[in-house]
């Protein structure tokens, strides 16, 4: 029988202290300086995208914008309106986000309600482009739809 390697189960140490030396650890040093922005700056920076989607099944492309403050205010605002329990309505929500966030080519509500006949699966792939350009997390998205659906 073979004899086991002593240091085959130890963990690796940091090597001990050279005599006379102290063996305290380095004290983390503080991260160098921040440079924050002003309002300013930061009210003129560029935030919002836009991006060309190409729709095989529609065979165009369209271009989507992610949407502000603002709009999604507005949105949770105009899907709540006339609710019961003042909870936005999904579908509305869902109109609302696509008509506000396809910019080319611009569509009403009316073409909106035509869409309702073609592939779902388009609109919601519409939809989701527009929220993940907006800094939704795709998750949460498909999470409240599904609340919305079960509720």
């Amino acid at each position: 029988m073979t004899e086991a390697n002593p240091n085959y189960y130890s963990q690796p140490t940091a090597p001990e202290p050279a005599q006379g030396q102290d063996n305290a650890r380095p004290v983390p040093q503080p991260p160098a300086p921040t440079q924050y922005g002003t309002v300013e700056a930061i009210l003129a920076a560029p935030d919002i995208s836009e991006e060309d989607m190409f729709i095989p099944e529609w065979n165009c492309t369209i271009r989507i914008r992610s949407l502000t403050k603002a709009q999604q205010h507005a949105i949770r605002s105009e899907a709540s309106r006339g609710q019961k329990n003042q909870e936005p309505n999904p579908e509305r929500v869902e109109m609302l986000m696509f008509l506000s966030g396809v910019t080319q080519p611009q569509f009403s509500r009316e073409h909106y309600s035509q869409l309702l006949n073609k592939n779902t699966g388009v609109i919601d792939r519409v939809i989701q482009k527009i929220a993940k350009l907006s800094g939704a997390d795709p998750k949460a998205v498909e999470e409240a739809k599904a609340q919305f659906q079960e509720g």
